[in-house]
């Protein structure tokens, strides 16, 4: 079977076989599928896939983008969600869901620093500082680790402050969870798994307070997909506060093309009393989209 070619298993299922190679560092390499067909009863979508293989140091990862191509009579394909599953040799590496509209999801493949390193994490060998989450729980980490990965942490250690002192960080506004799981990103880099949506806000923040780059985009990535009518205010605001021009520019539009369910909730109405800037970057976005 070429390393294009896609097989039909039923009508909303195939299978794509080929070779990975990782005979290279630091690099990528692209695999593209010829195009499949999924039927409805409304009409045909024609679709094809993308994956693209990166490689570095420490770990690799399949980024899997799913293109449509072409639709025929009456078919929809909002709200279409693939479930993507890579195999190798037969077992699973990892499974996600990827809807239509969605693509460049991934799914990453641990390497054995990855493990070992979340496993110094789970079993807290020879740690030296501890971080007190608002709730009083103590979660143990390695001062090591955290400076290298974070210019903030680093910083609290090489200068004289109490955290240099005491080898304890307290983290007034935020909650044992949320600090576990940015311990996890710091850790592995989240390699083989992802950010969970219902921390995305939480982790958002703290990844802006810690200078950790790679996890806030993550969160923005979630902040964005996942925007509606009823929650896209809230969004705007956290933008607005942590200066992210990214999410706040997206969340603009999103209301501006949706005004007429978004005004309807108490958020908007709110806003509308108390943020007369933001109501107006909207208004101009509305007027910019009508002329």
């Amino acid at each position: 079977m070429s390393a294009n070619t896609i097989s039909k298993i039923s009508d909303n299922e195939h299978i794509w076989k080929f070779q990975l190679s990782e005979d290279y560092f630091n690099g990528e390499r692209i695999y593209n599928s010829d195009k499949f067909v999924i039927d409805s009863e409304t009409g045909k979508s024609e679709w094809k896939l993308e994956g693209v293989w990166f490689v570095d140091y420490d770990s690799s990862h399949m980024e899997i983008n799913i293109e449509l191509v072409s639709v025929s009579g009456s078919a929809k394909y909002d709200g279409t969600v693939f479930q993507v599953t890579i195999l190798s040799t037969g077992d699973a590496i990892g499974t996600l869901e990827i809807p239509a509209h969605n693509t460049g999801n991934k799914i990453k493949v641990c390497s054995s620093l990855t493990k070992d390193l979340d496993n110094i994490l789970t079993n807290k060998e020879f740690s030296d500082v501890t971080l007190v989450a608002q709730d009083g729980i103590e979660l143990k980490a390695h001062k090591l680790i955290l400076c290298a990965r974070s210019q903030v942490f680093a910083a609290m250690f090489r200068n004289d402050m109490e955290e240099s002192k005491t080898n304890r960080i307290r983290i007034d506004d935020m909650s044992a969870e949320v600090i576990k799981e940015m311990l996890r990103y710091i850790y592995t880099g989240y390699a083989g798994d992802y950010v969970p949506c219902n921390l995305a806000k939480e982790l958002f923040i703290a990844a802006n307070k810690y200078a950790l780059f790679d996890l806030q985009t993550m969160c923005e990535n979630i902040l964005i997909n996942s925007m509606d009518s009823a929650t896209v205010v809230d969004t705007l605001l956290l933008a607005d506060c942590h200066a992210n021009e990214r999410v706040k520019t997206t969340a603009i539009q999103f209301i501006a093309y949706n005004i007429e369910d978004v005004k309807i909730n108490e958020s908007w109405k709110k806003l509308r009393q108390t943020n007369h800037e933001l109501c107006m970057d909207v208004l101009d976005k509305i007027i910019e989209e009508r002329l």
